[in-house]
């Protein structure tokens, strides 16, 4: 259904191998994330220490079927809702920081990372190397 809203197929986001090669964390398979807005690919890892990591693309779609996508309008709303959203520049049209989640805006479409890694963890570095992988595989057609 999320697809047929103009979702990408989320498994073409991002892949496993490109997650552990951006991160170097040596993450599982990909999970399916959802909610009524967005549709995206999750990959996680755990080591015995109760330390977890989390690497998340999730992208943007219509809320129903009366409604077309706007990724301006997506982004604009999804970026209102941080509290001091940091500009990143030189990814895609727009794109914000904020605590883990990195909002972009670019090839036509609006998407964020989702880095919930230990503190002291390059989160926010980690979520601009996947971005940027994302909008090269939207510019080369291998997201969609």
């Amino acid at each position: 259904r999320a697809m047929a809203l103009g979702a990408p197929d989320p498994y073409s986001l991002i892949t496993h191998d490109e997650v552990v090669a951006l991160t170097g964390i040596p993450v599982g398979g990909p999970s399916l994330t959802y909610a009524d807005d967005d549709l995206g690919v999750r990959f996680d890892a755990e080591d015995g220490h109760h330390r977890a990591w989390s690497f998340g693309v999730h992208a943007g779609h219509a809320v129903n079927d009366d409604t077309l996508f706007d990724p301006v309008s997506w982004f604009e709303w999804m970026v209102a809702l941080l509290d001091e959203p940091e500009p990143v520049p030189d990814l895609g049209d727009a794109a914000v920081y904020e605590d883990g989640l990195l909002y972009v805006r670019g090839q036509g479409r609006a998407f964020y990372v989702l880095v919930d890694a230990p503190k002291g963890s390059p989160a926010k570095p980690w979520a601009t190397v996947i971005a940027h992988r994302v909008l090269e595989r939207f510019s080369r057609g291998e997201a969609g």
